[in-house]
């Protein structure tokens, strides 16, 4: 049985394998970047086993202090939003349902997680758009 919950302390050294092995769809992370990353995070959650954490998923919102082109435009063209930095899973656990079931839990809502409105992986190339901006008709582009 997988559950997936909040990273904790103890979470590091799987997530980090986790995330290694999801190169080059993610960039490598060491320990102390996975802290700070996950210390601004909106939300930092594990897929976890009963051998272990499998999976990864970082959602940042649009009050983080972050470097990526992809997380500047959203703080640029949108107000509030939420990005899912990244999303990564060990190779036993792809084709499992895993990274499907670490978005549902993100957009559940509750007092340690919870998203609303609509959102995609950063890395992927998707984008996020809250629902207010669909209805409006925004068309902005998204970087490139």
């Amino acid at each position: 049985m997988i559950d997936i919950r909040p990273l904790t302390s103890a979470d590091i050294d799987g997530a980090l394998a986790a995330n290694e092995a999801s190169l080059p769809a993610v960039n490598s992370l060491t320990p102390d970047e996975l802290r700070a990353l996950a210390a601004q995070s909106r939300h930092t959650l594990v897929a976890a086993g009963p051998d272990g954490v499998v999976g990864l998923m970082v959602c940042l919102d649009e009050t983080a202090d972050y470097d990526s082109r992809n997380y500047a435009w959203l703080k640029e063209n949108l107000g509030r939003f939420s990005y899912v930095d990244r999303i990564a899973l060990a190779p036993a656990a792809r084709g499992s349902g895993t990274g499907e079931r670490l978005y549902r839990r993100s957009r559940q809502g509750g007092p340690a997680v919870g998203l609303r409105g609509q959102y995609a992986a950063g890395q992927s190339g998707l984008l996020a758009l809250p629902p207010a901006a669909r209805l409006r008709g925004n068309r902005r582009q998204r970087p490139r």
